[in-house]
């Protein structure tokens, strides 16, 4: 089994696979995301966790971003 998923050509399964494919991968590999403000920290399974900024996943930044009640 170690072999298969060291050989993996992942970008090779991604781009054959089926839009419900690519969400059961998708499930099955990232164990969360969590959303800051500037930022979102994904975890994936078996890796530390990843922060990635909005702009790189092709997402704004939020306009109102602030803690607590406007006072």
């Amino acid at each position: 089994m170690e072999s298969i998923l060291r050989d993996l050509d992942i970008v090779k399964v991604w781009a054959k696979a089926e839009h419900d494919e690519r969400r059961v991968l998708v499930e099955e590999l990232i164990e969360s995301v969590t959303v800051f403000p500037d930022h979102l920290e994904v975890k994936a399974a078996g890796a530390p966790p990843l922060n990635v900024l909005y702009g790189e996943v092709g997402l704004k930044l939020p306009e109102i971003v602030g803690v607590g009640d406007w006072t």
